[in-house]
């Protein structure tokens, strides 16, 4: 599958297994192109970096900007619309989520400015962020519907 398209480009000439090969590498390179996607955030990410120099070195590394308030709030009102709870409660929910991404986010740049040291914060911390509070909200139900059974029964 090589040998046609070297002898596309070089019509004519012979070519050697040397060539060929050569041929292959410089359109692979060309050609193909790999996606890794690592967060930032932990330990993980500076340990890889010191295991494989060439992830800096040899590699365009596309940092993406953090969401927009309205992404933020689009994000929220999807994770929280399962909650059983009344339109304004998830509506002061969703604004809370937010203002915590952002001022996170704020707090993030005063402490790279005052003290040179970066820290991270991703739409993957949104995420979780959201997902650990509807976690903590379900556990709170729980442990009030449980101590409430018990008080109504008696023990």
């Amino acid at each position: 599958a090589v040998r046609p398209a070297c002898q596309a480009l070089n019509p004519g000439v012979d070519l050697t297994p040397m060539q060929l090969f050569a041929f292959f590498v410089s359109r692979c390179r060309d050609k193909l192109h790999l996606v890794l996607a690592f967060s930032p955030i932990g330990g993980v990410f500076r340990n890889r970096l010191r295991m494989f120099p060439s992830l800096v070195n040899c590699c365009t590394i596309d940092w993406f900007q953090a969401w927009p308030a309205e992404a933020l709030q689009m994000v929220a009102q999807t994770f929280v619309s399962d909650i059983e709870m009344d339109q304004k409660e998830r509506e002061a929910i969703v604004t809370m989520c937010q203002e915590f991404d952002i001022t996170s986010r704020l707090l993030s740049q005063r402490f790279l400015d005052e003290q040179g040291r970066h820290t991270y914060v991703t739409p993957t911390s949104f995420l979780e962020l959201v997902k650990a509070f509807k976690g903590q909200l379900q556990t709170q139900r729980d442990d009030i519907m449980k101590q409430k059974n018990q008080y109504t029964t008696g023990l």
